[in-house]
């Protein structure tokens, strides 16, 4: 086999390009892959897929962990505040609020202090809940499990101040993940990464998600992907934008597999030793 010298530029730095880098290059055999991204100001994709000297596809690498656990606690808002509350609650949901702050003065304030006027003993999704009621669309929205006031066995809490507990809801199984792709890939929040992918020109262009213990969009993202061992990859085709024709969900989880999606179906991947 011909020798290129690019092939001794290092992985890049960034841990969750860094990883996909390494689970890209095991499965793209006999290619190989080279930087794109060299910092220059201009928005280009990370780095390409080589077949010899040609570029054959380019990847661009995100991650599900804009508002992961390491965030919330880094913005010093585990507690929020929800004057005029005279308690202090613990509600349990399953995906962070995007902006907590005014989250929790518009939304979650009002529907506890309803609460606390109704002298309900708390609120929950379950049939034996100690008390029915209507729960707004943006509590809701984000997986609400209960909402429970100075909890037992809990630190005392301030009163007017929420503790949010974020937890899975619900039984994971793969074929969430096509639902799950389809709307993060399509979303605004994939923007600017469908954006360099099409200014690639490739004709393969790669998506490449790395999807952490804590994920931004929901606990299940990642238990699902806990699930592929025991059921195998999802059933569904995801429609994917015309900007992405591969797919990689990539975990950083011992012992959690990862997975390719082609136009050809889902392809399991062998758990990989994350990088520190």
């Amino acid at each position: 086999m011909r020798f290129y010298p690019e092939r001794v530029i290092a992985p890049p730095v960034k841990p969750s390009e860094a990883l996909a880098w390494m689970v890209i290059a095991r499965h793209s055999k006999p290619r190989w892959l080279k930087n794109a991204d060299l910092n220059t100001g201009h928005a280009v994709h990370d780095f390409d897929i080589m077949r010899g000297p040609t570029p054959m596809a380019a990847v661009e690498v995100t991650e599900d962990r804009d508002e992961a656990a390491a965030g919330w606690h880094a913005k010093r808002i585990e507690y929020l505040d929800v004057t005029p509350c005279r308690l202090g609650w613990e509600i349990s949901i399953n995906r962070y609020p995007d902006r907590p702050r005014s989250w929790a003065k518009k939304v979650l304030a009002p529907f506890l202090l309803g609460l606390e006027e109704a002298h309900a003993a708390g609120v929950t999704i379950y049939p034996d809940s100690p008390f029915q009621t209507t729960i707004p669309a943006g509590i809701s929205d984000l997986g609400f499990v209960a909402a429970l006031p100075d909890p037992p066995g809990s630190p005392p809490l301030v009163p007017g101040t929420v503790r949010l507990r974020v937890g899975w809801v619900g039984s994971s199984h793969p074929n969430k993940l096509a639902d799950w792709v389809e709307g993060f890939v399509a979303s605004g929040r994939c923007e600017g990464e469908r954006r360099k992918l099409a200014r690639s020109g490739r004709n393969e262009r790669h998506l490449a998600v790395v999807v952490p213990f804590m994920p931004a969009s929901s606990l299940e993202v990642h238990g699902c992907l806990m699930t592929v061992a025991n059921y195998g990859p999802p059933a569904r085709h995801p429609v994917l934008p015309t900007e992405i024709t591969h797919l990689w969900l990539i975990s950083d989880y011992p012992n959690t597999p990862s997975l390719r999606y082609t136009s050809h179906g889902w392809t399991v991947l062998a758990p990989v030793q994350p990088v520190s």
